[in-house]
């Protein structure tokens, strides 16, 4: 009895989980190294 009542609450739990829209807006990537230096070379 406990165990079916466990599985219905976790299956209703994942019919509400919805995707979010992130990143909502454009993203800044921050580099900080210039190009073509030394981290370049070794990765």
């Amino acid at each position: 009895m406990v165990l079916a009542t466990c599985g219905a609450m976790i299956a209703s739990t994942g019919a509400q989980a919805q995707a979010q829209a992130y990143p909502s807006g454009p993203m800044r990537i921050v580099v900080p190294f210039p190009p073509g230096g030394g981290a370049d070379i070794i990765g």
